[in-house]
């Protein structure tokens, strides 16, 4: 197979587009580096208290169509998390989190940091626990509802940290190895503890990278920090536990929780 070819094969799984990176990677300086920094302006969080008044919400149900998908995860009481590029068109949103379906709406969001958080139509009793510890080689599992309709429902993958910063040294970023797909965007990053240390969030453009640097990098992939979470003050999350209460866990239990915490965003339109 020709290097054209090999480059147009992986074009068909690059992770590009609405549910996932859409506006996380963009070209400047070395044509790979994050320019989130670069628009410091726009790091301001965002509350819409209102928005359950938006006229867009009162269109006929009937002409609202699934647009795309993404996950996330469930906080305290009705709260939930995602990437802001994950709901971002969506004039509707639905969460399917354990066999529940809940109807959500925006109630505070940063475009910059590329988070948001959602409000519940009515309370879970779903407890999760977010640390903002992480160290590089650790052990760490991506969990969310990559490539809806092609693979199961949930998927859990596992890997380390390679890096304490994203690309261009982003700060409110780290690099982990755990495989990353469309449909990703939002997912919880779990430690060995169970606890959330960041939200899947992107992977690096392997084509673009491959046509002016000659080669294919080998998963590169990125989370935002758990530690941005709590610039959103109005987030009721839970932290982590004491030292003396935090027990490593088996992958199976992983799953379990990771099971119990993460949500399939449906973002619907009426186009």
């Amino acid at each position: 197979m020709s290097k054209k070819e090999i480059l147009l094969f992986l074009g068909c799984f690059l992770v590009y587009g609405q549910a996932f990176g859409q506006d996380i990677i963009y070209r400047c300086g070395n044509d790979f580096t994050n320019d989130i920094k670069g628009r410091e302006k726009e790091c301001r969080l965002v509350y819409d208290p209102n928005a359950e008044k938006s006229s867009k919400n009162n269109l006929p149900p009937a002409r609202k169509k699934l647009s795309s998908t993404g996950s996330g995860f469930a906080v305290a009481s009705k709260g939930f998390v995602t990437n802001h590029h994950v709901i971002s068109a969506c004039e509707k949103i639905e969460i399917d989190i354990g066999g529940d379906s809940f109807s959500a709406q925006v109630k505070a969001h940063s475009q910059a940091e590329d988070v948001a958080f959602l409000e519940l139509d009515r309370a879970h009793k779903i407890e999760t626990r977010v640390s903002n510890r992480i160290n590089p080689g650790q052990e760490i599992y991506a969990v969310g509802f990559p490539l809806r309709g092609l693979l199961a429902d949930l998927i859990i993958t596992k890997g380390v940290i390679n890096s304490l910063s994203g690309l261009g040294g982003d700060i409110n970023k780290f690099q982990i190895s755990a495989q990353l797909q469309q449909g990703n965007s939002g997912g919880p990053i779990l430690n060995e503890y169970g606890e959330v240390v960041g939200v899947a969030v992107s992977k690096l453009d392997v084509i673009r990278y491959a046509r002016i640097a000659g080669d294919i990098p080998q998963n590169v992939n990125f989370a935002i920090k758990a530690s941005v979470l709590n610039e959103l003050d109005r987030l009721p999350v839970s932290s982590a536990n004491p030292d003396w209460l935090r027990f490593k866990k088996s992958g199976e239990e992983i799953a379990k929780i990771g099971k119990s915490i993460a949500g399939l965003v449906k973002c619907y339109d009426s186009k």
